[in-house]
């Protein structure tokens, strides 16, 4: 996603770093691609995704219930840091 964001590292904050990272986002190329396949139509994936960001299609999407999802996810994650502690 070119996320313009430094590093989170041992080496950048000093201190052991473990980085659990979540896909929150989809390109909308993914979604054509992955309902053509399922529809059995031969795609070529990269003439998809080219022809996306020449029209500037290839918009970046992301859940309606994207909120209640990171709740979730959080909660999970952060149960499962508490008993590998306790």
């Amino acid at each position: 996603m070119n996320n313009a964001r430094e590093a989170i590292t041992e080496e950048n904050l000093g201190i052991p770093v473990i980085a659990v990272g979540i896909p929150t986002v989809l390109d909308a190329a993914t979604i054509v691609i992955d309902t053509m396949n399922m529809c059995e139509i031969q795609v070529s994936e990269n003439e998809i995704v080219e022809k996306m960001k020449l029209n500037n299609f290839n918009f970046i999407v992301t859940p309606k219930e994207i909120d209640e999802l990171i709740e979730n996810m959080s909660n999970i994650i952060s149960e499962g840091i508490n008993r590998i502690i306790a």
